[in-house]
């Protein structure tokens, strides 16, 4: 079994094998349809989906909320961003290379999501095989780079990314960004003269496909420290192209009016820096830990910033060990360095972010890279035992090599290729299960047009929007505007009538709680007793707060028109789907039970 593994792994076509088996991996997505924001994108090629202030044409899509004030309040007003958003919200993100690929499927081919899917799949083949060729490039043993291949395809952080039709921009960054290390290895060590701009030429590309991009630096930097063979004039004057690639790119992003801030989604590390320290030292952990093990850093995104505290410490005490096993086992080995930095490095910039899988496309290269110097060093180091000359220490050195190398096995080789099909395909189904659902039990069009949908509660912000996104696509008519009074997913909702036009909403363990809730507001951003918003037809007020101060625990919603104005269409979320709901008499009470957000997004 061993000599076949090794005559697999060392084979001269492996790169085509493991890109193989990545593609037959996540093949089942698609099939899974839309999901998520791929419904926006789709409605967002209509002629009168655009106004002025949004998106400035195919190549840029994903400007979501520029500095024009005059959009703003447009989505604010039409409950596209609900009511708790903050005035200085910035969601818009450069990415003109992926825009103009998916511009191109949903202009060509708008009702064909397995032609997108399958796009999806062939990039992520054509970046395990990159990868593998890099490992090889970098790795001395044809066996052990063909271990760090195998283990990178087959990695199943990956599932989210590939399953993800609007994600393609982080797999389209790591095909650009992969070549160019590839290039910039091949000119720094074999003299290949094109890789000195075919390096920073796909550097540009992978900028301009997406922020993930970013992560080709930490390699870059890491390997003119430990592996350019040439003077340290020589390393600086390498690197500079790529620097000047990246200036221009911060230089366009800033004057183009491009970033995020204002939510609490994404943090801007040069407007936010300490902010920024501290996320990095919340989130590095839980992505590296979920990198070398388990559990998935989306849980994140599933569990209170409560549960987050104490489970941190946990995590940074695992990951502390993980990575003195690592040390010990592959300290000697030269390329160990490179891919250590290359991990901690380029994990720092999706920090800047809540953790999520999706985000390990980059740090998996050098992650990957370590694990298989790992497992040949500790592999050598097991052969070498009793270490006679320090029994006892050497014992329990041996035990520990020998316990970590079978984890690590164990959770890469075994679990981890069913895993990825299975967390892959399974995500796809939930993002596109509980819009298809939105779809299927919201009110008829005819009943919401010119009228104001008012959603009581819901599993998230989003679904509403995307599955009346869905319905302008095939042709139906939106409502007047969505207003959107909460999202209670633990705890009770509790309604209070107080007037015919007043309502007030108690949620017990206070509103936005849940991820999603938080792209709108920062959380160093927080609403006072007594603030007053007001949107067309609606005005919330602020009642009380959470005990800590950050956070609306009771909203009074008072609305222009009685209740149960024939203007007004009430639904509430209710197990896998929207029901109507009816606004309690005056002077009554109504105790909603949160929403089971596994039971919502599953369907079952």
């Amino acid at each position: 079994m061993i000599a076949l593994a090794k005559r697999f792994l060392g084979a001269r076509r492996l790169p085509l094998y493991v890109a193989l088996l990545a593609a037959l991996l996540v093949l089942p997505t698609i099939g899974s349809g839309l999901m998520l924001d791929d419904y926006v994108h789709r409605s967002m090629f209509l002629p009168d989906f655009r106004q002025p202030g949004g998106p400035r044409g195919d190549w840029d899509l994903f400007y979501f909320q520029g500095p024009d004030k005059g959009y703003f309040d447009l989505q604010l007003h039409q409950g596209i961003f609900p009511w708790w958003t903050s005035a200085g919200l910035r969601l818009a993100f450069m990415r003109p290379i992926s825009s103009l690929s998916h511009a191109l499927d949903y202009r060509v081919f708008p009702e064909a999501p397995a032609l997108m899917h399958a796009e999806s799949i062939a990039l992520y083949a054509v970046i395990a095989l990159l990868a593998a060729l890099f490992y090889r490039r970098i790795l001395d043993a044809p066996v052990l780079a063909g271990l760090a291949g195998f283990l990178y395809a087959v990695d199943d952080a990956h599932a989210f990314v590939v399953a993800w039709i609007a994600n393609r921009n982080a797999l389209l960054a790591a095909v650009f960004g992969f070549a160019a290390l590839i290039a910039h290895d091949r000119r720094r060590r074999d003299g290949w003269e094109p890789g000195a701009w075919a390096g920073p030429l796909l550097f540009a590309l992978a900028m301009l496909s997406g922020e993930a991009a970013m992560g080709t630096l930490p390699y870059l930097l890491s390997y003119t420290l430990f592996l350019d063979p040439g003077t340290r004039k020589e390393r600086v004057r390498a690197l500079a192209p790529y620097a000047a690639v990246f200036l221009a790119y911060v230089a366009a992003y800033t004057m183009l009016g491009y970033g995020a801030r204002g939510g609490g989604m994404y943090i801007d590390p040069g407007r936010e820096p300490l902010a920024f320290v501290r996320a990095v030292g919340e989130r590095l952990p839980l992505l590296l830990l979920a990198q070398l093990a388990l559990p998935p850093s989306e849980i994140a995104m599933l569990i209170s910033d409560t549960r987050i505290s104490a489970f941190l410490p946990t995590a940074i005490v695992v990951v502390s060990a993980l990575c003195l096993i690592l040390w010990i086992g592959a300290r000697k080995e030269k390329t160990a360095a490179f891919w250590a930095t290359g991990t901690l490095l380029s994990l720092i910039p999706v920090c800047a972010t809540v953790p999520n899988d999706r985000l390990l496309l980059f740090p998996g290269l050098g992650a990957f890279g370590l694990l298989a110097v790992f497992l040949s060093a500790a592999r050598a180091r097991l052969a070498l035992a009793p270490f006679a000359s320090h029994p006892a220490r050497g014992k329990a050195l041996w035990l520990a090599l020998a316990a970590s190398s079978c984890f690590f096995l164990l959770m890469h080789v075994v679990i981890a290729p069913p895993a990825l099909a299975f967390r892959a395909l399974t995500m796809a189904r939930m993002g596109h299960s509980i819009i298809e659902r939105s779809i299927a039990t919201l009110p008829p069009s005819s009943a919401l047009e010119g009228r104001m949908l008012i959603v009581v509660n819901a599993p998230d912000t989003l679904g509403a929007s995307y599955a009346l996104a869905d319905r302008v696509f095939h042709g139906q008519k939106m409502p007047r505007a969505i207003r959107q009074l909460a999202v209670v997913i633990d705890g009770e909702e509790r309604m209070v009538r107080r007037d015919e036009r007043t309502i007030e909403v108690t949620a017990t363990t206070g509103f936005f709680r849940d991820a999603i809730s938080k792209v709108y507001r920062h959380p160093e951003d927080p609403f006072q007793v007594g603030d007053t918003i007001r949107v067309p037809g609606m005005t919330a007020e602020i009642l009380s707060m959470t005990e800590d101060g950050s956070r609306p625990r009771t909203v009074a919603f008072r609305f222009e028109k009685p209740l149960e104005d024939p203007d007004h269409v009430w639904v509430v979320w209710v197990q896998y789907g929207f029901v109507l709901f009816t606004p309690p008499p005056v002077g009554e009470e109504r105790i909603l039970q949160p929403i089971d957000v596994t039971r919502a997004y599953m369907g079952e």
